[in-house]
């Protein structure tokens, strides 16, 4: 994808995700992510596919610019790559997490399996704390 197509299509994301997510102050708390995190983040070898690790938030943006750029990723990679990773990259700065952030990326904690659906439970917990 040639720059300015690759503007457009973090443009658009942009737009998608403007005024839709709330900041939040990151700093000094540990973030962990997983599921769609964890798993284009192995596929682009930022972390062991078996181990996890940590990444910074700016892995994702640099991983866009060379994906989206012409960068071959490994063979069997999503189609999806280069959108993945504009949504992601996108998503965390929309947030509010600065570039230097670091995310522990897990596919278990303390040997319990992590998905989107521990992501959904938290949410709901704290949901249930504001009511």
């Amino acid at each position: 994808m040639e720059g300015s197509a690759l503007e457009a299509c973090r443009l658009r994301v942009r737009r998608l995700l403007s005024g839709k997510v709330l900041k939040v102050e990151a700093d000094d708390i540990d973030f962990y992510a997983f599921s769609f995190y964890y798993d284009r983040a192995a596929e682009l070898g930022l972390i062991e596919e078996q181990t996890g690790g940590s990444v910074r938030v700016s892995d994702y943006s640099e991983a866009a610019e060379r994906v989206c750029g012409g960068w071959a990723a490994s063979s069997g990679s999503s189609p999806f790559l280069c959108l993945d990773l504009l949504y992601i990259s996108t998503l965390l700065q929309e947030l509010g997490f600065p570039p230097h952030k670091t995310l522990k990326l897990a596919r278990t904690i303390h040997q319990v399996e992590t998905s989107w659906a521990l992501g959904a439970t938290f949410h709901y917990i704290e949901s249930l704390n504001t009511h």
